[in-house]
């Protein structure tokens, strides 16, 4: 019966295009992360990224979910799905200081600078501006950019970036993750934004030290 259903499977992963040597693959239900070596009539070898090698029926493969990334590779773009969450208690809004500042900035376009603006509201269109100029960043009818809010949460309002980059690539695209969320993380403070983070040991022990004091 095993024999007969791996048959089968294997032949529905071939002709419907549903796998090939190279795709890379992950099935978290059976640990794999990785790399297509073989697929065959009754085994899928898949290399992961720790050089483990999994060898799976493909009766698994059809009857249980799986991802496969050749369709990021095909189009030649990574999605990017990152979000910092802001402090509520920062969110107010400019005073004239900080938009005679900000004005002057490419960014700010055609603003009011008469108007009454929030920071936050400022920061997601710098943002939004900061996404359209990195040389890396790719678009097309399917793969849009924007900077948005989510619902708030307990512990404030979450700051989403959605858009794809042209590194598919692992480690060019994590370098370039994470020199986007360095740059989101310093930025924030020059609009009077604070990112929220949870208190730790420090934080607890400094307000003891403080009460203390007085």
């Amino acid at each position: 019966k095993d024999s007969i259903m791996g048959v089968v499977a294997g032949v529905q992963l071939t002709l419907n295009d549903m796998l090939r040597p190279g795709d890379w693959i992950t099935v978290p239900a059976r640990n794999i992360n990785g790399t297509v070596l073989e697929v065959g009539l009754t085994t899928v070898k898949v290399q992961n990224f720790d050089m483990t090698i999994v060898t799976v029926p493909p009766y698994s493969l059809v009857s249980e979910s799986f991802q496969n990334w050749r369709g990021m590779s095909d189009s030649r773009g990574r999605r990017i799905n990152r979000s910092v969450t802001i402090d509520v208690d920062s969110v107010s809004f400019c005073d004239r200081r900080t938009i005679d500042r900000l004005k002057e900035e490419e960014w700010w376009g055609d603003l009011d600078p008469e108007a009454q603006h929030v920071n936050l509201t400022l920061f997601r269109r710098y943002l939004e501006h900061y996404i359209s100029r990195l040389p890396e960043l790719k678009t097309n009818d399917n793969m849009i950019y924007m900077v948005r809010e989510l619902a708030p949460t307990p512990q404030g309002i979450p700051l989403e970036l959605y858009f794809f980059t042209s590194l598919t690539s692992w480690k060019p695209y994590e370098l370039f993750t994470a020199s986007v969320t360095d740059h989101v993380l310093a930025a924030v403070h020059r609009f009077g934004l604070r990112v929220y983070q949870a208190p730790s040991g420090r934080d607890i022990a400094m307000i003891a030290e403080g009460l203390r004091q007085s």
